[in-house]
């Protein structure tokens, strides 16, 4: 009977995270990719990371219903086996509110309850979407940098995890905190499980581009076109990158050719 009941548990638990994953599927956090930024990249002193203050900020936003989820089972204390169900509606009720950063913690503890990649990238994905909300630089500054400790785990269990490399590389950069090249021993660690994977390659040569290594973004995104030679937009950003180098030739020759995918 006890077998029973675990088994259920189980199927209940993979039902409530492939609905979670679907919604962050509905949020666009399905790829990795790199915000625009104006400074050059560099990096800058670690700040701590003040998990007890934003917790507070983001427990008085919560209206009185979530609130007595969290009293009832604390999502700051030590994870506890028998609380599982009970961090699953308190996830389900923040993300109902858009509090992310409850739902961040609330799927970090299942996150250490089941020990998968997938659990931390799922739980690192909602700070991400606190993020794009962009109310306050210093909190959004705070859920880029749990999201970075969250995707780091995910690697951890499973360095293969190529969206989870990806995805830690971007948070990194994004963060500023780590010398450039740390993030990009993520991509290129992508990039020597699977050299053709499609949004590594562009992510790669979206870094190289920002680095103004622009000689090895030609590289890189022709590449892009031979994995996707539909597409004007890699044949534009060619034309581009030589324009920026002065070959107007070849810029021409790109454009010409993007011009021509672009024609009914």
């Amino acid at each position: 009977m006890k077998a029973n009941k675990t088994k259920i548990s189980i199927i209940i638990l993979s039902l409530f995270l492939v609905a979670v994953f679907f919604y962050l599927k509905g949020r666009n956090t399905d790829t990795a990719t790199i915000l625009p930024r104006t400074e050059p990249i560099g990096h800058s002193k670690a700040k701590p990371l003040d998990e007890t203050k934003w917790y507070r900020v983001a427990y008085q936003e919560a209206n009185d219903s979530l609130k007595t989820l969290i009293q009832n089972s604390p999502i700051r204390a030590e994870a506890n086996p028998a609380n599982k169900t009970a961090y699953q509606s308190i996830l389900a009720k923040a993300l109902s509110t858009d509090n992310f950063v409850i739902a961040g913690f609330a799927q970090e503890k299942i996150a250490e309850l089941n020990r998968t990649d997938t659990n931390y990238m799922i739980a690192a994905d909602l700070f991400i979407l606190e993020t794009e909300k962009g109310e306050d630089p210093d909190k959004s500054r705070f859920a880029l940098a749990k999201a970075k400790q969250l995707y780091l785990k995910a690697t951890e269990l499973n360095p293969n995890n190529i969206l989870a490399n990806n995805k830690l590389a971007v948070s990194i950069i994004q963060l500023n905190e780590d010398p450039p090249m740390v993030g990009i021993g993520y991509i290129k660690k992508s990039l020597s499980i699977d050299s053709n994977d499609l949004s590594t390659n562009l992510l790669y040569g979206q870094l190289l581009l920002m680095s103004g290594q622009n000689e090895k973004a030609i590289k890189v995104y022709n590449k892009l076109v031979n994995l996707q030679p539909s597409n004007a937009e890699f044949l534009f950003k060619l034309s581009d990158i030589y324009g920026q180098l002065g070959n107007t030739q070849k810029a021409k020759e790109f454009l010409d050719k993007a011009k021509n995918l672009n024609q009914p």
